[in-house]
């Protein structure tokens, strides 16, 4: 749960390998799913809440390294995305 944050891909990271992750309100990304691919903790970072967060995450992994997975493949696997890619570059040809 990075306090700042810049295009690190870490995220992006994380979920190749299945990952889930714990995020705070002030990283929210369009990519997160609270409860689906990780756990959000408030912008207070208190013990407490990564202690809920780790226990939950540890308590669903399965559930949790496989929605990771699926949005890798789904929105950063470039095989995913090559239709739209080719499209785009033939559109540039007209």
């Amino acid at each position: 749960a990075y306090r700042r944050s810049m295009q690190s891909g870490v995220l992006q990271k994380a979920y190749m390998f299945g990952t889930p992750v714990i995020i705070s309100e002030s990283n929210r990304s369009e990519y997160f799913q609270d409860h689906h691919t990780g756990v959000m903790i408030s912008c207070a970072y208190q013990f407490d809440e990564f202690c809920r967060a780790i226990n939950e995450i540890v308590s669903n992994w399965e559930e949790y390294s496989a929605n990771c997975r699926s949005i890798f493949l789904k929105m950063f696997y470039y095989k995913a995305l090559k239709k739209q890619f080719i499209d785009f570059l033939q559109k540039g040809d007209t």
